[in-house]
């Protein structure tokens, strides 16, 4: 029934069915509500997970809610899964201009140090295998894995990414080919969302 659900999420975005409402809403809010549904599964496999959001100014963006809650969700899930020993920490910030400009995004006229939010969810988690990373974001490829898990993994993460798209973002994996895993989001706070997960 999991794995069916994971497939009609996919579905969903692919045929873009899913239904979006942009609003302003509190990121911070959102990350802390999603990050404590999390907290009973890392409890039982005695993982340690913090959230750090102190260096915060402006935490409302206009954006999906929801959309952000699910790429949230699989991105926690996916990190919880990947992490039996040791941490998953969480940290909500704002990226300076030169990481900002190094993803891509169009810098604003107006841009200053709260034009974006920066989450970061760093893990001590295995992560993947290098010569998966290539096919992580195709799902279908992953059919010829005989690993359900990737599979799931996989179907997870392309739905995530195909929603983010959707709001003029990104999702991706860098191979940094180290111990500490780290997902990263930035977000403006006029709906431009990114993610990315890396090793360093």
């Amino acid at each position: 029934m999991y794995l069916l659900d994971k497939i009609v999420d996919l579905a969903k975005t692919e045929a873009n069915l899913f239904d979006y409402d942009f609003q302003i809403f509190d990121a911070v809010n959102t990350v802390q509500n999603v990050l404590k549904t999390f907290e009973p599964l890392a409890a039982a496999k005695n993982i340690e997970m913090s959230l750090d959001t102190s260096d915060v100014i402006k935490k409302t963006i206009f954006s999906d809610e929801n959309a952000l809650k699910l790429a949230l969700q699989n991105v926690f899930e996916t990190s919880l899964n990947l992490t039996d020993i040791g941490s998953i920490s969480v940290r909500v910030a704002h990226p300076d201009q030169e990481l900002v400009e190094a993803q891509g995004f169009e810098i604003p006229q107006e841009f200053s140090e709260k034009s974006y939010l920066l989450i970061s969810v760093s893990d001590t988690g295995a992560g993947f295998v290098s010569s998966d990373l290539d096919i992580l974001f195709d799902p279908y490829a992953q059919l010829e894995k005989t690993n359900k898990k990737n599979i799931v993994r996989s179907l997870a993460l392309t739905s995530s990414r195909n929603m983010i798209k959707h709001l003029k973002g990104n999702i991706w994996i860098v191979d940094c080919n180290s111990t500490l895993y780290r997902y990263n989001g930035a977000m403006s706070n006029n709906g431009i969302k990114q993610y990315r997960r890396e090793k360093n």
